[in-house]
């Protein structure tokens, strides 16, 4: 039955909640994330950022109802004022839902049914009632991931309202990985999935990687110290190689200091490039000799790099008057201004016999390589009897003084791609020479003395493509060569004139025979197959014989490796290959013209694996195999105390030649950086202490063999490769 009802004014409180979705964003491109707010029955809602404040107005309230206050069940919110239809509060790190509350406005009338103000009847409605419930269940708030929602429901014919709850719905993933610990090339990175509607994480990986162990991106940094340089990681910061720093040096003063705290040796020489004028060469105040000079001084083995000195002239003039300095020289590189070199001198009689000659660079006794990008002219006697040298680089030169590089014995492989006039004797007596390339010469002076070959009795192959001269010059750069019996390999011109005088036996003058006759005289390459020559192709090539005795020694003293071998047969020099692991890869790291070489990219505490290769450039080939050796450098040495604990005695390896010891002015920490180093090093069979560069006189201590005792020593840190008794 229905019951009419009197319309009284009732207090009838009307929450409408609309559930929150959010989503925070955590796209590293867009900055910090958002979350959603959302005000009910109010404005105000949006995104906002974690700490932003958010202000919030009530909606207009229908007739006969009043704002009645805000409510929120969103963690981290106070309101301002939650009485006030106007507030504000500060943005947390979540959704947030607000809801503006209303009530209605009594009018002071009571309930015709139940007689209350309020109505009783409000809440169970009229028992007689049939309820009719107009729209049906109605969703008052909305059920999210962490959160369960409501719905209600009201009578159209009495006042009777009821509520239900709504469960808590599933997290949705997101379909992408969003990183949030970046991988690095030694440690793996995070990467999560998180809930569309709420952020939460719903999975986790902790496996994603970028090249572990596997640095790519790589950069050669300056060390603190400015001697060398490491191969940095410029992902994750790894340092891995290091390699020293060729020293520009511009002033003689820096050259002293620099030789002053560093030792050179032959097996070890320093690396020094000046930087300035070498002067007037033959002048003793010159640059040049000041630097001679200060290698006498020091007593180190150096290779001198002059590319970017300049001179006054072009002439380079080593001056052979002057002897100081010249032996600890192992390589020269000559400045960019030289185009010539000047020679040494030579006495004739009055018949134009030599009676007497000396070498420009004779005091050089230990120079192994020379180069001289821009030379063009060698001087006569230039390097007469320079014995030591095996390697000789001008590939712009276009003339070879007489006896240039006579009785060189130290040579075996050489080319002059632009030489057009060879002088006589230019290699007269160079009994180790095997491969010449002259492939540009267009005169080879004869004289009346012995021919440009004589004597180079090794000689296996000779390039002379483009020698067309006439007349009888042929017998003398080949007289007395006792028949080239060693030759197989010649690279004539076409229409060339050849004598057999002074070579009437042997290869040459078969050589001569064929090429006048079945040879037709043509141009190109002639090979002795063993018993005759071939037009067409080259001769039997000499294959290097596998190296030997390959020794692999770490010194502590300069932080490298040192390789030495035996010396190969008809080898022009060799190929040094390394691998960390017996089975790995190798890779190429160096070559040499000479049975020894100094690796200096080692880490300590490592296992080195090389093969050392016998190689001919004259001809392109190698040794049918290799030497092995294997060689684990030291663990670094460890720090020691300071002050009162250096005071003892002290045993090292070898110390009378040259270990190495390093002195910090740290503060006992084992952090040097920024710390000034100071060293012990060899100086004519004893030991210095050397501090800031000076004899220190706040140490006092003895050597006796391979012992050191230090009896008193103020403030430093000592750091190197000793042991204490």
């Amino acid at each position: 039955m229905k019951r009419t009802i009197k319309l009284l004014e009732l207090f009838i409180a009307i929450i409408a909640v609309i559930a929150l979705t959010f989503t925070a964003c955590s796209d590293p491109n867009d900055g910090d994330p958002t979350y959603l707010v959302t005000v009910n029955d109010g404005t105000g809602g949006g995104n906002y950022v974690q700490g932003a404040t958010v202000n919030i107005t009530a909606s207009s309230p229908i007739e006969g109802q009043q704002f009645k206050d805000w409510t929120t069940a969103s963690a981290g919110v106070t309101f301002a004022d939650a009485n006030s239809a106007t507030t504000s509060f500060t943005m947390p790190a979540n959704a947030v839902t607000v809801t503006a509350n209303f009530e209605s406005i009594e009018q002071g009338e009571v309930c015709s049914e139940c007689g209350e103000n309020p109505c009783a009847c409000e809440e169970e409605g009229d028992p007689d009632c049939d309820h009719e419930w107009g729209e049906g269940w109605l969703t008052t708030i909305h059920p999210t991931c962490i959160a369960t929602g409501s719905q209600r429901r009201e009578c159209t014919l009495c006042p009777r309202v009821e509520t239900m709850e709504l469960a808590a719905i599933a997290h949705t993933p997101a379909a992408e990985w969003t990183i949030t610990v970046h991988p690095t090339c030694t440690a793996t990175g995070t990467q999560v999935k998180r809930c569309t509607e709420c952020n939460t994480i719903t999975d986790t990986d902790n496996t994603i990687q970028i090249n572990p162990n596997n640095h790519v991106s790589l950069e050669w940094i300056e060390s603190s110290a400015g001697d060398t340089e490491i191969l940095t990681c410029t992902d994750c910061g790894a340092e891995t190689i290091s390699r020293p720093i060729t020293l520009i040096l511009d002033s003689i003063a820096k050259i002293e200091a620099y030789l002053a705290a560093r030792t050179g040796t032959l097996d070890a020489p320093l690396t020094i490039a000046p930087v300035f004028n070498l002067d007037n060469m033959s002048s003793g105040s010159s640059n040049w000799q000041l630097l001679l000079n200060a290698l006498e001084t020091a007593k180190d083995y150096v290779n001198l790099d002059l590319t970017l000195s300049t001179m006054n002239g072009t002439a380079f003039d080593p001056v052979r008057t002057v002897s100081a300095g010249k032996s600890y020289i192992m390589s020269l590189t000559l400045p960019d201004a030289a185009t010539s070199i000047e020679g040494g001198s030579i006495t004739r009689d009055n018949n134009g016999l030599v009676t007497t000659y000396t070498g420009g660079f004779q005091n050089f006794s230990n120079l192994k390589a020379i180069t001289g990008r821009n030379v063009i002219s060698i001087g006569d006697a230039a390097f007469v009897q320079c014995n030591s040298l095996t390697s000789v680089d001008f590939p712009a030169a276009t003339s070879i003084g007489d006896y240039a590089f006579n009785s060189c014995n130290g040579l075996s492989a050489i080319s002059f791609p632009a030489a057009k006039t060879i002088g006589e004797n230019a290699f007269n007596s160079c009994e180790n020479l095997i491969a010449l390339s002259l492939p540009a010469a267009e005169s080879i002076v004869s004289g009346t003395n012995y021919g440009a070959l004589h004597n180079t009795f090794a000689l296996q192959m000779l390039n002379i493509a483009s020698l067309k001269s006439t007349g009888d010059e042929y017998e003398t750069f080949l007289y007395n060569h006792n028949g080239a019996n060693a030759l197989h390999t010649l690279i004539v011109a076409e229409d060339a004139y050849f004598s057999t005088i002074g070579a009437t036996v042997g290869r040459f003058s078969s050589f001569v025979s064929y090429y006048n006759g079945a040879g037709n005289k043509q141009a190109g390459t002639y090979g002795w197959n063993g018993s005759s020559w071939v037009y067409g192709q080259a001769g039997e090539l000499p294959t290097p014989t596998t190296p030997t005795n390959l020794t692999a020694e770490a010194l502590v003293q300069t932080g490298t490796v040192w390789l030495r071998w035996d010396v190969s047969t008809d080898a022009t020099g060799y190929r040094i290959e390394r691998s960390t692991s017996a089975g790995g890869v190798f890779v190429e790291i160096g070559v040499t013209i000479t049975n020894e070489f100094d690796d200096l990219d080692v880490q300590p505490s490592t296992t080195y694996y090389y093969r050392v290769i016998a190689v001919n450039a004259a001809f392109g080939n190698e040794s049918p195999s290799y030497a092995s050796a294997n060689e684990t450098t030291p663990a670094p040495p460890s720090p020691l105390a300071r002050d009162s604990a250096l005071i003892g005695t002290w045993e090292g390896a070898e110390v009378l030649n040259a270990d190495v010891v390093y002195v910090f002015n740290a503060d006992g920490t084992t952090n040097f950086a920024g710390a000034t180093m100071y060293t012990w090093w060899t100086r004519d069979g004893g030991i210095v202490l050397s501090y800031l560069g000076q004899e220190s006189s706040s140490a006092e201590y003895t050597i006796a063999g391979n012992t050191l005792t230090i009896t008193s020593f103020n403030g430093v840190l000592l750091m190197g490769a000793f042991n204490k008794n």
